[in-house]
């Protein structure tokens, strides 16, 4: 899987040709999870994230609720 970004041992992963929703997993030591990227009709609607069937997930559900301004 190519990596889109590494920095502090947080690696960023995509495939360019991989299956819909779009998603970007990523990884830090053991824990593993992924976003999912929802688009509607061709316009953003929200990204989900979601864990890695097998893997140790990040603890990103205390960020959950959180929008960025896009």
């Amino acid at each position: 899987m190519p990596k889109l970004y590494e920095n502090l041992g947080l690696i960023i992963l995509f495939y360019s040709n991989d299956h819909e929703p779009i998603h970007i997993p990523g990884k830090y030591k053991e824990l593993e999870s992924k976003a999912e990227i929802l688009i509607e009709g061709g316009v953003f609607k929200e990204i989900v994230f979601k864990d890695v069937t097998g893997k140790r997930p990040f603890e990103y559900k205390k960020y959950e609720g959180i929008q960025a301004n896009c």
